[in-house]
């Protein structure tokens, strides 16, 4: 029992000292970024997905990387980046693979 109550502390120290540093990271801006609407170039093979323009933290602001193609990921699908308003501002949510 002792070792389960100290592994579980262990674990939620971790949880929450990741919570932490997410947080930390989050930089928050007055203004949402104007979107960039890049040429999209053609696609290297026909299966490939399409990765949107991503904003990049970086200082105390965002720099945009531009969006690129990239090979599927068997059983996963893409869910784009996007901008999330809170009271304290705008800020950026980076797109990830979900299975499905």
């Amino acid at each position: 029992m002792k070792h389960f109550v100290v592994k579980y502390l262990v674990v939620a120290a971790i949880c929450f000292l990741c919570s932490q540093k997410v947080h930390a990271q989050r930089i928050y801006l007055t203004e949402q970024p104007s979107p960039t609407n890049l040429a999209r170039p053609t696609a290297p093979a026909p299966n490939y997905v399409w990765i949107e323009g991503e904003w990049i933290p970086k200082d105390k602001t965002y720099v945009y990387q531009p969006g690129h193609w990239i090979a599927p990921r068997a059983g996963y699908k893409w869910i784009p980046g996007h901008w999330v308003h809170e009271h304290q501002g705008w800020y950026w949510v980076k797109g990830y693979w979900i299975k499905g």
